[in-house]
């Protein structure tokens, strides 16, 4: 059997608390991929390859005692974790070919919402009127581009909005959306300098519309960016979002591991 281990922080009032693992067993030769929470904390989904073929089991928390378990997902892919609906009855599973809608009661398969041959997922988020907000890489030509795709509950596609340049096939996921699905950050870069998602750094607001955008070459110009030693390895908005963390990556031993950025004051 292969081993998830699930730490679980017990309630301290010390900055640093120690945590308690738990050990979640999957079917020999599976590869974890991608894990979530339910919306009250009861359960977690993992998501897992098994050859080419895709599966998702949930687990009931604390205890780790199986729920249901649904495979023949196809392939699933690690850069895009599992999504719960807002009231946690329907989970998402991106996978190389589209996202699968499964019942979070009981793992059966809802819906297949199938995308274009050249289009992956990178994130997933349920819309207030539980339609689906999807970033999609293209992976086809170099570089690639980054779109966010809008989806209604049938599956139709909605929209499709051009989000910015980025080398493909991924290798981080830096798109992330608020757990409301109404913000979303990602880093990208433009049309004429597609090395920009090393340092360019967005933030949507999906119900007003308004981008906010950071250089961060201008807020960090000590580092060497042009030698493209630096890259944004990932991305979290903060809930109300009035706030994104940027986890940075760099061959230097000096650079800021996670960088705060202020949404209403660009700083």
């Amino acid at each position: 059997m292969q081993r998830v281990l699930v730490a679980v922080l017990l309630g301290s009032l010390a900055f640093f608390a120690v945590g308690v693992s738990q050990e979640i067993f999957l079917p020999q030769g599976a590869s974890a991929v991608g894990l979530a929470w339910s919306p009250d904390g009861t359960e977690l989904v993992v998501s897992y390859r098994m050859g080419r073929e895709g599966a998702a089991e949930c687990f009931a928390m604390p205890s780790g005692e199986g729920r249901w378990r649904t495979g023949g997902l196809g392939l699933l892919t690690p850069l895009c974790a599992p999504a719960f609906s807002h009231v946690g009855d329907v989970v998402a599973i991106g996978g190389q070919e589209g996202v699968w809608l499964l019942s979070a009661a009981d793992g059966a398969i809802l819906q297949r919402v199938e995308f274009e041959e050249r289009f992956h997922p990178l994130a997933i988020a349920f819309r207030p009127d539980d339609g689906l907000a999807v970033v999609v890489e293209e992976v086809r030509g170099f570089p690639g581009s980054m779109y966010l795709e809008l989806w209604d509950q049938a599956g139709n596609l909605r929209e499709r909005r051009l989000l910015g340049k980025r080398h493909t096939p991924a290798r981080q996921a830096k798109a992330a959306f608020s757990q409301d699905g109404r913000w979303l950050a990602f880093a990208a870069g433009t049309e004429e300098d597609p090395d920009g998602e090393t340092w360019g750094v967005y933030l949507l607001d999906l119900e007003a519309g308004t981008l906010h955008s950071w250089d961060l070459r201008e807020l960090l110009p000590d580092l060497p960016w042009e030698e493209l030693r630096v890259a944004t390895a990932g991305v979290a908005v903060r809930p109300d979002g009035k706030e994104i963390a940027v986890g940075l990556y760099s061959s230097g031993s000096d650079t800021p591991l996670v960088l705060r950025l202020d949404t209403e004051f660009d700083r």
